[in-house]
């Protein structure tokens, strides 16, 4: 969902450059996960501490009622007519009334 609200951009760019921005954010934001997973391990065995296993637990439980949450707003969002998704497909010029 991230990715999608950070990959939302003007109108009248092609598709190949829409996939190509959303490629680039979904690449960045995959990197920039996986530096902070790096630098948090690595200060953890530096410091030569450990996570306990009821921390561990916590916060995959935690993480997942997040991710069911998230999930739930948006099928809610759907639901109730909040969100919504069109299509069109620009072949020429908009006519003189949307102009």
């Amino acid at each position: 969902m991230a990715i999608a609200a950070l990959s939302v951009t003007p109108t009248g760019e092609t598709a190949a450059v829409q996939r190509t921005r959303a490629l680039s954010i979904a690449f960045r934001f995959a990197c920039g996960h996986a530096v902070l997973l790096a630098v948090g391990a690595g200060a953890l065995i530096a410091l030569g501490w450990t996570l306990p296993l009821m921390f561990e637990r916590t916060s995959e439980i935690v993480g997942g009622i997040v991710l069911i949450g998230l999930g739930g707003t948006g099928i809610w969002g759907v639901w109730a007519g909040r969100v919504y998704g069109k299509f069109h497909k620009t072949v020429g010029p908009p006519p003189e009334d949307e102009a």
